[in-house]
């Protein structure tokens, strides 16, 4: 039988492409390749190799493959070390990624361009294994003259493509030797390789299906009206939603890997319940907790055999213990949990040590999401009334109709479907406490009229009632609306902003302490338990956006890009597209202000695009000394870091 390199000629001049009649996947390769006018006798080396900057992309692109793919292609590649063996990993469109190879074989390889950045598609190469192996969907090997182009018989070459759960072609393995070294099982190792970096993108695949689920299923779950907690076959509490915390005003969380039994007081120890739920109503069961009568429904969670898995406890929503008992914190918020060191918010924060010290009306102001409720937990905590209740109630979320209920509670018979015996108000539960008054400037008129009355009198009348009841309570207000604006519109009663406005804590927004950004982006990683951290230019676009949302809206980004980040890195990339997109030059460069300190700005923002960054360079040309630029860039906000390309 003739050898590979006489069938090659011969099928070369006949046309008779069926000379590798034993092997059809050639044929029709060797039919393609004709028909993309490759040229035999050369291989194509021009237009199909990747500037770095191309390559860099791409690899970003595949940058889970890569990631996942390089410790086992390197264990590959030491059992085969000697071998003259090189190893390459190859994205679906044909290009190579990386690679792993000996000196002499990466030096044979690289005479016909089979490196990194290369295309090894049909098109361009003629019959490889990498190219053919995409257009087949399955393992090819290609030995010696099988090639379609002569200067590629010199090589015995391999694959295995690599399938994502859909069965899509997300890369290729290929393994390239000299054709006069031994091949036998390099076939079946590739395969075997690609099956185990197969079995890894799908370990990382349903992690992260797995987070998305929980972090889905957990949002959904402190939606709900109810509070939800879940025991084990042990009797364990493993988890709740937030909901418990607000009906039992307790930390839920400090229960999980509690017994039940040793939290609450039930009907029967938990084991007997769920031995008898066939024999007991477990839809009406009242949990004692501390002083609390707690009714709920037990629903026992069963396998495919009908065993007990464990349950879940529904506590029903109790509307009079929610307006009869006060919400209690989580935790002992004090001012050393404020993240910041910027003097924008250690001001803030001095002032409020201050105030908690006394026991003065204070009013918190600042933008949405700036952390006023923070600001009001703190006050409390470290103040004389940290041992009473804490009290929030927000005054723009309540109607009008029932927000002086609300406030003040009121007496039986006051309206229809006043509850026996009447209920006590917000003022009356944060007695010997703090209210915090959040929104204060959504107030109705008529209703700031009698809070006026409270903060003179430092007492309240129920509605329907006439007996004035005594209170020792600590009021704290908070808006992000400006009061005196309010007043003068006739919105907000003048008398009652001065009561309000003793001492006025004005929490700053994240863009006037962007020194803070990174310190809260790590935290909040913390917070949420990623493992990730964030690049460089990452930081510099989270710094230099606008932030309208605030600390509020950080938390947010924080937790959607790392829940989607690869590799543990927050990369530009990563990061919404209006945190992204936002020109940190263009927040101080508008074409409709010419200030001089504008066109200075604009002046260092232009020399430092020209020369990437060089701050050398930049002060150079601009003919001051390195010092006073970096002087000039700290007072304008620019940051060097973005202009490194």
């Amino acid at each position: 039988m003739p050898d590979k390199k006489t069938l090659w000629k011969k099928a070369l001049d006949s046309g008779d492409f069926t000379a590798f009649k034993n092997n059809p996947v050639i044929t029709k390769s060797w039919e393609r390749c004709m028909k993309f006018g490759i040229n035999p006798y050369n291989v194509n080396n021009m237009g199909d190799e990747l500037e770095y900057s191309r390559l860099k992309e791409i690899r970003d692109k595949y940058g889970e493959l890569i990631y996942i793919s390089s410790p086992i292609m390197s264990e590959l590649y030491f059992s085969l070390k000697g071998s003259e063996t090189a190893i390459f990993l190859v994205a679906p469109n044909g290009y190579i990624l990386k690679s792993f190879g000996d000196k002499k074989i990466s030096n044979e390889v690289s005479s016909i361009r089979l490196v990194e950045g290369a295309n090894w598609q049909e098109e361009s190469k003629g019959t490889n294994a990498i190219g053919t192996a995409i257009q087949e969907q399955k393992p090819v090997h290609i030995l010696g003259g099988e090639h379609f182009c002569e200067p590629l018989h010199s090589f015995h070459c391999f694959a295995s493509p690599i399938f994502d759960v859909n069965r899509t072609i997300i890369g290729v393995l290929n393994a390239t030797i000299l054709s006069n070294q031994p091949f036998q099982h390099l076939m079946a190792l590739m395969v075997a390789t690609t099956k185990a970096i197969e079995t890894q993108l799908l370990f990382i695949n349903l992690q992260k299906q797995l987070l998305y689920n929980h972090k889905k299923s957990a949002a959904l779950l402190d939606s709900m009206d109810n509070g939800i907690f879940w025991v084990n076959q042990e009797g364990c509490i493993t988890n709740s939603n937030s909901r418990c915390g607000d009906i039992m005003y307790f930390d839920a969380a400090s229960f999980h890997g509690r017994h039940i039994d040793d939290v609450f007081e039930m009907p029967a120890p938990f084991t007997e319940l769920m031995d008898g739920f066939n024999d007991i109503d477990l839809s009406r069961i009242q949990l004692r907790y501390k002083q609390n009568t707690l009714p709920c429904r037990i629903k026992p969670i069963l396998g495919n055999s009908s065993e007990v898995l464990g349950a879940a406890v529904v506590l029903e929503n109790n509307i009079k213990s929610m307006v009869d008992r006060p919400r209690r914190e989580k935790g002992k918020l004090t001012f050393e949990d404020i993240i910041g060191n910027s003097n924008a918010i250690l001001d803030s924060i001095r002032l409020a040590r201050r105030a908690a010290a006394t026991s003065l009306t204070v009013l918190i102001t600042g933008e949405t999401g700036t952390g006023k409720e923070i600001f009001a937990r703190a006050i409390h905590n470290e103040s004389n009334f940290s041992n009473g209740p804490y009290i929030t109630i927000n005054c723009g979320a309540i109607p009008e109709t029932l927000i002086e209920s609300e406030l003040f509670g009121y007496e039986e018979g006051a309206f229809t479907g006043a509850k026996k015996g009447g209920i006590p108000g917000k003022f009356e539960l944060a007695n010997h406490g703090t209210i915090l008054l959040d929104e204060i400037g959504e107030m109705p008129l008529n209703i700031q009229v009698k809070l006026l009355r409270v903060l003179q009198e430092r007492e309240i009348v129920r509605v329907g009632g006439t007996k004035p009841v005594n209170i020792d309570t600590r009021i704290i207000a908070a808006t992000n609306k400006d009061l005196k604006t309010e007043v003068q519109k006739g919105r907000f009663r003048q008398d009652l902003f001065y009561r309000l406005n003793v001492i006025n804590i004005r929490i700053p927004q994240l863009r006037e302490r962007k020194e803070d950004i990174i310190p809260l982006a790590n935290y909040f990683l913390e917070k949420h338990c990623y493992q990730c951290r964030i690049s460089p230019p990452a930081e510099s676009a989270l710094i230099n956006y606008s932030w309208p949302g605030n600390v509020r809206e950080l938390e947010n980004v924080i937790e959607r890009t790392a829940s989607f980040c690869d590799h543990g890195l927050i990369k530009l990339s990563n990061l919404p597209e209006e945190v992204k997109t936002q020109n940190s030059a263009k927040a101080f460069i508008s074409e409709e202000k010419t200030s001089l300190k504008n066109l200075e700005a604009k002046t260092i923002v232009d020399t430092l695009k020209k020369y990437n960054g060089n701050c050398t360079l930049t002060a150079n040309i601009l003919g001051i000394s390195r010092t006073t630029l970096y002087r000039k860039m700290k007072h304008l906000g620019i940051n060097k870091d973005q202009f490194h390309f």
